[in-house]
């Protein structure tokens, strides 16, 4: 048949089928004839279909054959699939209907129905076998392509098998070769949490055979649930080698919808090990959802990391590590701090694959997303935890996390919550926990037998504590074939630790010259070719705020995933100094900043790898290899145009240095440029809970309870570098309801509310 958008002349006796007018030529007949005159035509714009007309023979007589176009419709259907061939119903806006055709020689069959609303174009048909000819009209739609969600991608961009995109990728360099096409590709999500830092979405698909990442920018954590049939409009890129589908959550012409959900996932299929060498193997497989059977799983310790590659082994022993393969366990499931069962398993998960340079044809992983698809008959009963912080002196350590290393500074107070249950469901455990927790700290364990068990730490550091303490409470969950050890390290760090404290990071370096932060540690660049500032110019600045000098040989600092530089020779900071450990390289383009301590990250990995685009975690270790501070920051927090710092002083939260100060960044100094020994640290006192809002006339309200018959005082700035200066004095409230109000002219502004 001719194509699409083909100018054609027909010669040939007018028939029918059915009701269906039709020009009949025969290829027997010499004087028929079935001619394209041109090609690449632009189609007539399709007629929107009025569902109140479609059963008036007289106008749908005059669109028969007629490119139509059915807009906001829903299908009803029985199945989640469409038949190969047959008749649907179409529904629109007003509970009217009219016949959607399938037919058997379109792309249709076997694919998910969308459950949203669409926009459906195609031909109007006719199917009505008895006279009068004036029923069984019918949209005919010949693609699937033809479909789409409502305010959606619209026609014009193909439905493409996962299978054909993964055909882009290039057989040398194992990359995409196309990044810029806009692509529409649906597929049964695979994987049960999010794989990415929480301003982002990371999930897995699959349609028939083949699989592929989708990374959703921006998504805020959120992704869709394992069975959801999704439609995805993206562009393809990479991420260490892994094929994904990037849809933008602000780009407009990107877009991740659910279709439908509770679909049945496909079967894994199984690795065959002895193919670990075979790229082009691993490539076919890669993002599909797969499993690995008879496997022991080994590691250093009797539980898995919360983030990390523990080795596995075949069924003979044999270490599974060829090409750089793996068993990649993610932060982000549940199975970091569950307990690794003994012998042997069955793991289910994705492939992915971490290969940060050309050719990308190693270090594929085997990548499960919960800790019920690690299968075993020694499994140890699931233990959950939740740790509270409460009177916190730092706000960068979140108050609710689940880690198993806490810095713990006096006064402040600990509260761990475990939950146990067996992984088979009803099965009974016991849960006891260890003794050797130091006086003032106690352990609350109910029932210590059962189904569902829990149990309570608590502990609160006196305020007197001179610190240089590690506290190990540890709970053990137990079924009858093994156990699961829950162990945290508690450390309370000494005085001259406690000043020692991460006070501004350079987590998004500039490659632009004009840029207010490019080049922040004043090097010589002039005839440098090979200057790499989004990974050299990464910076930690350390400050001592304490009265001695505090030597940081053996200290250590990491991100999320691993440890960035150690401190292998003496660095010492004095008092009211501040020093910087920057990206690289570890040898020349030394940083210029004057009497300033500087040293390389020694361990050479990407700068320290901090996210430039999501969350990350900074984290300070002591020569013993206890933590002694940890900052968590989200995407927001990351500035574009400045480093981060914190307020309202160096224990407060993360905020880019140019919303503090007029300057984007000040490596080694305070905010304000000035030394760290000439500025003058005001000592936290207690503080009020203040609540903020618009009122009425647009004006922003502070509110809090105040003391009666006490005065207060109102203080702004505009910056933390320029100081604060009274708005506002003598407020007093009798009936304790606190309260200022000011314009909101400007996009920020700091405000102190003090007792006079």
């Amino acid at each position: 048949v001719p194509a699409l958008g083909d100018l054609v002349r027909v010669t040939a006796p007018v028939g029918f089928f059915n009701g269906l007018l039709q020009l009949a030529p025969d290829t027997s007949v010499a004087e028929h004839s079935v001619t394209v005159l041109s090609s690449g035509n632009e189609l007539p714009e399709p007629w929107e279909i009025d569902f109140a007309e479609v059963a008036n023979p007289t106008v749908m007589e005059a669109r028969e054959s007629g490119l139509a176009i059915a807009r906001g419709v829903t299908i009803s259907h029985d199945e989640a699939t469409f038949p190969n061939s047959g008749n649907l119903t179409l529904i629109d806006g007003e509970g009217r209907e009219f016949t959607l055709r399938i037919d058997s020689r379109t792309d249709f069959g076997g694919t998910a129905i969308p459950t949203v609303p669409v926009d459906i174009t195609g031909v109007i048909g006719q199917f009505d076998n008895s006279a009068p000819h004036d029923s069984g009209y019918q949209l005919l739609p010949a693609r699937l392509s033809d479909v789409s969600s409502e305010g959606g991608s619209g026609p014009e961009i193909p439905l493409s098998t996962i299978a054909e995109l993964r055909s882009f990728v290039d057989p040398d360099n194992f990359l995409p070769t196309d990044t810029e096409t806009l692509f529409r590709a649906r597929g049964i999500v695979t994987t049960h949490v999010n794989l990415t830092t929480s301003s982002s979405g990371l999930f897995y698909m699959q349609d028939g055979g083949s699989g592929i990442a989708v990374f959703h920018a921006g998504a805020a954590g959120e992704v869709p649930a394992f069975g959801d049939l999704v439609e995805v409009v993206a562009p393809l890129t990479h991420f260490n080698g892994l094929l994904e589908l990037v849809p933008g959550a602000s780009n407009e012409l990107h877009s991740v919808t659910v279709l439908s959900s509770g679909n049945e996932v496909p079967d894994p299929v199984e690795i065959d090990f002895s193919r670990l060498e075979d790229v082009e193997y691993f490539e076919s497989i890669e993002g599909l959802r797969v499993q690995a059977s008879n496997v022991e799983i080994q590691f250093d310790q009797d539980t898995f990391p919360q983030s990390g590659n523990p080795v596995l082994l075949d069924e003979f022993g044999m270490e599974l590590v060829g090409n750089g393969f793996s068993l990649r366990i993610d932060s982000r499931t549940d199975i970091g701090g569950q307990a690794i069962p003994e012998g042997p398993a069955t793991i289910i998960g994705v492939i992915s694959q971490f290969d940060n340079s050309d050719p990308r044809n190693s270090s594929y992983q085997l990548l499960p997303s919960r800790y019920e698809d690690i299968v075993s008959d020694n499994k140890a009963p699931i233990a959950t935890f939740n740790v509270m912080l409460q009177n916190q002196v730092r706000s960068s350590e979140p108050a609710n996390s689940q880690y198993d290393e806490y810095a713990l500074f006096p006064g402040e107070r600990i509260v761990i919550e475990v939950s146990a249950t067996d992984f088979r469901e009803g099965s009974s455990i016991t849960l006891i926990a260890e003794d050797g927790v130091p006086e003032g700290a106690v352990w609350s364990i109910p029932v210590s037998e059962g189904e569902t068990l829990t149990a309570e730490f608590t502990y609160t550091v006196p305020a007197d504590s001179e610190g240089g303490v590690l506290l190990s409470p540890a709970v053990v969950a137990s079924n009858a074939n093994a156990q699961n050890r829950l162990e945290w390290h508690i450390y309370i760090p000494t005085t001259a630790e406690q000043n020692l404290v991460v006070s501004e990071f350079l987590v998004n370096p500039a490659d632009d010259p004009e840029s207010a932060h490019y080049n922040p540690l004043n090097r010589d660049l002039e005839g440098v070719t090979d200057f790499e500032p989004w990974t050299m110019d990464e910076f930690v600045e350390l400050a001592n705020l304490g009265m001695e000098p505090i030597n940081l040989g053996g200290w250590a600092i990491g991100d999320a995933n691993e440890i960035r530089h150690q401190f292998f020779e003496s660095f010492e900071l004095q008092p009211n100094q501040a020093g910087i450990v920057y990206g690289g390289p570890l040898n020349g383009l030394e940083p210029r900043l004057d009497g300033i301590p500087t040293i390389p990250a020694s361990l050479d990995r990407f700068g320290f790898g901090l996210n430039n685009s999501g969350g990350d975690i900074l984290r300070v270790y002591n020569a013993d290899g206890y933590l002694v501070q940890r900052i968590v920051f989200s995407g927001n927090d990351v500035s574009d145009s400045a480093s981060l710092t914190f307020t309202p002083d160096v224990r407060g939260r993360v905020v880019a240095h140019d919303m503090v100060s007029e300057l984007a960044v000040s490596p080694g100094y305070w905010i304000t440029g000035e030394s760290f020994d000439t500025h003058e640290f005001v000592p936290r006192v207690e503080s009020i809970e203040v609540t903020a809002s618009i009122n009425g006339d647009g004006q922003f309200v502070m509110s809090w309870t105040a003391v009666p018959g006490v005065t207060y005082e109102i203080l702004a700035a505009d910056n933390l570098a320029a100081g604060f200066t009274p708005m506002e004095s003598g407020l007093t409230f009798a009936d304790g309801n606190g309260s200022y109000a000011t314009s909101t002219e400007q996009n920020f502004r700091f405000f102190v509310i003090r007792q006079q």
